[in-house]
């Protein structure tokens, strides 16, 4: 017996069929991922509290949602501002980078030191009052460190400052270049990956790595007489050392990287400013214009970045990686890293 299907039904099976020829047909290409695969181990972690200040270097940190974290020490938790709001940072006064900060009695306390001052003692209580401060371009809400911090930093920086608290973090999308603010643009690397959007005081993202394979190559042309450069150069948080012993082989580890009991993700390149050329222990910018001038004759920008980069006038030269945090955990130095890659 012959089976009769309705008009109505017909139509219908006919609109469902054409809708899954057209899913079929117009369906995204899937994000393919290989499995995890052992690149290489955590050899030195580093925060910086206050922005551009001097680094601390640590043998484990947790990787909370604002960077690493270490006690009460958060990574970039801390920047000074003008009288305008405007940032600043060791590129517009040297001896920020001499401030040292460690941990007061309790989880609350900060202790800031630099040459030839009385530390400061800063509670995290006495810092109520919300302020602005413009972050590149982007009005950010903070807290006021208070008229004692004030007086403290103007003293040592010979010029009116304020501290900033930034105790919630800020929105990483607002002031970046994810899918939710600027398309296709330099979300390449993250597409198909949650990750969590806070982010401190760093320029861009909440994690930068960086290898000492490529701090080795670096060394290894500069002129012969030259003094030696360290990761201290680059204020990364990260210090990997490769498997393979390749230099800049981070540039290639786009999708996520376990370390610890952590997830991370690689955001973009690392662009470098002038900071990079000022030594560690002084307050001097290097005359010879080292390490930017070596690195300028073999360092590219991704060409997938450059439309953009150039519309933001920012076609800098990249060395090391940024990175989004996917999973919160704890890190150590020997840890191995994993990647799993975005095929």
């Amino acid at each position: 017996m012959k089976l009769e299907i309705p008009a109505a039904d017909s139509a219908i099976l006919a609109a469902f069929s054409s809708y899954i020829a057209f899913k079929i047909l117009t369906k995204e290409p899937e994000i393919k991922v290989s499995s995890k695969k052992l690149v290489s181990h955590v050899e030195e972690l580093a925060i910086f509290p206050l922005k551009t200040c001097r680094g601390i270097s640590l043998r484990k940190a947790k990787v909370c949602k604002f960077g690493l974290k270490s006690g009460n020490l958060i990574d970039r938790f801390f920047a000074t501002r003008q009288l305008n709001g405007v940032k600043t940072s060791a590129i517009q006064n040297l001896r920020l980078k001499l401030i040292e900060i460690k941990e007061g009695a309790n989880n609350e306390e900060f202790i800031f030191s630099a040459p030839d001052m009385t530390p400061l003692v800063l509670n995290l209580a006495d810092c109520s009052e919300l302020t602005t401060i413009d972050f590149y371009g982007d009005k950010i809400v903070a807290k006021d460190g208070g008229d004692a911090a004030a007086e403290w930093f103007s003293t040592y920086l010979g010029e009116e400052a304020r501290l900033t608290v930034n105790p919630e973090g800020r929105d990483v999308t607002k002031t970046n270049w994810i899918p939710e603010k600027n398309g296709p643009a330099l979300d390449w690397r993250l597409k198909g990956i949650d990750f969590l959007k806070t982010d401190n005081f760093s320029n861009h993202y909440p994690i930068q790595l960086i290898s000492s394979d490529s701090i080795d190559d670096i060394n290894s042309k500069l002129p012969a007489n030259r003094e030696k450069i360290s990761h201290w150069n680059f204020r990364s948080n990260i210090i990997a050392k490769m498997l393979n012993n390749t230099p800049w082989d981070e540039d290639n580890w786009i999708g996520r990287l376990y370390i610890g009991d952590c997830i991370i993700a690689m955001a973009r390149e690392s662009l470098r400013c002038p900071l990079i050329t000022v030594d560690k222990e002084e307050i001097t910018v290097c005359q010879d214009d080292e390490p930017m001038k070596t690195l300028k004759t073999f360092r590219k920008i991704n060409p997938k970045d450059v439309p953009f980069l150039a519309e933001k006038k920012l076609c800098k030269i990249p060395a090391g990686t940024d990175y989004v945090i996917v999973k919160e955990g704890e890190i150590r130095v020997g840890d191995p890293i994993y990647l799993e890659q975005l095929a």
